[in-house]
C-alpha cells in the first residue's frame, strides 16, 4: 500500500507515512532580490572561470608554432639548391712533370723515324718495306701534334713559344713522310727523301726541339734520350 506524502502548510514538514509519521522538518528560509542576483552573479562566475581552465589545459596540450618554424617557400627553395662546387684553377706542369711527358711523346714518333732511315739504306732497297716505314712515321708525327695542342695540357709558361714552334715544324716533317708513302717507283721515293732536307738550313722542328729540350732539362741526344 502506498502513501502519499503529506506537507504542512507553512513549512518543510515532510511526513512520507502517514501512520507511523517520521518527519523532516526544515523551516522556510525567505530569499530577497539581492540574493537571487549574486547566486546569478556567481553562477555567471564559475560558469567563465570553468571555460578558462578548459582553454588553458587545451592550449597547454598543443604546443604553439613559432613563425621560426614555419617553412616558408624561399626557405625551402634555398635548401634545395646545393652549394656549387668552385672550379679548381688548372695549374700548368712542373718542368720536371712536362720533361717527362716530352719524352714520353717524341720518343715515339723518334722510333719511328729511326726505323725509316734503317729501312731507306738497306741494300737492296726495299720499296714496299719503305713506303710502309713512311706511312708509320707519318703517323706518329700525327699523333705528337694531337697531343701536344690538347687545350687542357698546359706546359710551363718558360717553353710554350717552342712547343708552338715544335708543332708548326711537325707539319712539314709529317708532310714529307707523306710524301714518301705516296710514291709508286724507287726512283721517286729516293728524289722525295733527299730533298726532305736542305743541309743549308735547320730543320725548323729540330730547332724547337732543342730549345725545348734545354730549358726542360732534357739531353740534346734525341735517340740517347728515349733508351734503347
Amino acid at each position: 500500500m502506498s502513501h502519499q506524502p503529506v506537507t504542512f502548510a507553512g513549512s518543510n514538514l515532510f511526513c512520507c507515512n502517514p501512520v507511523k509519521v517520521f518527519c523532516l522538518w526544515h523551516p522556510v528560509r525567505s530569499l530577497s532580490l539581492e540574493q537571487l542576483k549574486l547566486g546569478e552573479q556567481l553562477k555567471t562566475v564559475r560558469t567563465i572561470l570553468f571555460l578558462a581552465l578548459f582553454l588553458t589545459t587545451t592550449s597547454c596540450s598543443q604546443p604553439a608554432t613559432t613563425t621560426s618554424e614555419i617553412p616558408t617557400a624561399s626557405s625551402a627553395k634555398e635548401s634545395a639548391t646545393p652549394t656549387p662546387t668552385p672550379t679548381p684553377t688548372p695549374m700548368p706542369m712542373t718542368p720536371a712533370a712536362a720533361g717527362a711527358h716530352y719524352l714520353a711523346t717524341v720518343c715515339k714518333s723518334n722510333a719511328a723515324g729511326a726505323a725509316l732511315t734503317t729501312s731507306v739504306h738497306t741494300d737492296p732497297f726495299d720499296l714496299v718495306a719503305s713506303k710502309e716505314k713512311a706511312g708509320a712515321h707519318r703517323d706518329a708525327l700525327r699523333q705528337v701534334i694531337l697531343e701536344f695542342t690538347k687545350p687542357d695540357l698546359l706546359w710551363p709558361e718558360s717553353v710554350k713559344p717552342d712547343i708552338a714552334a715544335f708543332v708548326e715544324g711537325l707539319y712539314g716533317e709529317m708532310s714529307h713522310a707523306e710524301s714518301l708513302a705516296a710514291n709508286v717507283n724507287a726512283d721517286g721515293f729516293t728524289s722525295t727523301w733527299n730533298a726532305w732536307t736542305d743541309p743549308a738550313a735547320p730543320n725548323p722542328a729540330h730547332l724547337a726541339s732543342q730549345k725545348v729540350r734545354l730549358k726542360l732539362g732534357l739531353s740534346a741526344d734525341a735517340m740517347g734520350s728515349c733508351g734503347p
